[in-house]
């Protein structure tokens, strides 16, 4: 429970990244750094992005790649099905509950594990982590209030002698109790819709590679560079286990979707199109102008 794993994993799952590569190139994937504007878009392999080294506890870890293994088989099914077929199957909420269960973990999952999105909430929230560390190190001096070498071997193992060591181990990458399964259940009994994209056209991703609006109760994320997920939960949805179209997909809602991946980035773009990263910066850029 108190151990940090060590091994080399990734943040965003590489069995998520693998979709994205280049059609020529397998394992690699274009990649524009938002903290560098000026650096060109550059060309790198999954294994060398979103590595998660000492993020997570062991245990913590050990239960995302249980999770993972079911992912990757729904992710791999996912890609023999054109978008009008996925459709059909989850406009039966019924026939589809396994498949809204998973893939709705995935996509709140996706997020909560996300470097961009774990960077976000510390710094956001950092005078809690703050004040967190001083009630466990209150406790422990107060069970212990004659031993120095307890306290500070109980300090290193809960973590609160180092700020990243203390959120792999009190921030775990998935929701438990009752309170996170009712988050979970939103997004299953939610209104979904598989897209495709625009004929020529891709999905990008990034380092948050789920998005909820800030607006409205609605989610989207895309799964591949041909499948993109959206949902409309709370009180958008629909009785309809399917959310509505009003149009076929058109130039403008391409662009809308890939520049609000472009701008949810914390900071990392991912895409096996490098055109697609660049239409997506040049489009937020002169909104930013």
């Amino acid at each position: 429970m108190f151990e940090i794993d060590k091994t080399r994993k990734h943040f965003v799952p590489k069995l998520y990244l693998r979709s994205f590569c280049l059609d020529d190139s397998p394992g690699q994937i274009y990649v524009f750094d938002k903290n560098n504007p000026q650096q060109r878009v550059v060309v790198r392999s999954i294994e060398n992005v979103e590595v998660s080294k000492d993020a997570y506890s062991v245990a913590n870890d050990k239960f995302l790649q249980e999770r993972e293994n079911q992912w990757a088989e729904i992710l791999e099914a996912l890609k023999g099905l054109s978008a009008s077929e996925l459709n059909d199957f989850i406009s039966d909420r019924k026939d589809s509950a396994a498949l809204r269960a998973w893939l709705a973990r995935f996509v709140v999952e996706s997020k909560l594990r996300s470097r961009g999105f774990r960077k976000q909430m510390r710094e956001r929230f950092n005078e809690v982590r703050l004040q967190a560390q001083k009630n466990i190190e209150a406790q422990i001096e107060t069970a212990f209030p004659n031993s120095t070498e307890a306290q500070q071997y109980l300090k290193e193992m809960l973590g609160t002698d180092s700020e990243r060591k203390f959120e792999a181990l009190h921030t775990p990458p998935f929701l438990r109790g009752e309170k996170g399964e009712e988050l979970y259940r939103l997004f299953e009994d939610g209104s979904w819709r598989f897209d495709e994209p625009l004929s020529g056209r891709r999905f990008i991703t990034s380092d948050i590679p789920s998005m909820n609006s800030v607006r409205s109760p609605r989610f989207f994320m895309p799964l591949s560079p041909e499948l993109c997920l959206m949902g409309m939960y709370g009180d958008a949805r629909v009785e309809s286990g399917l959310a509505p179209r009003v149009a076929e997909m058109s130039e403008w809602e391409m662009d809308l979707i890939n520049r609000a991946t472009f701008e949810n980035a914390e900071r990392f773009v991912y895409a096996s199109s490098k055109a697609e990263i660049l239409r997506a910066r040049k489009q937020v850029s002169q909104i930013s102008a």
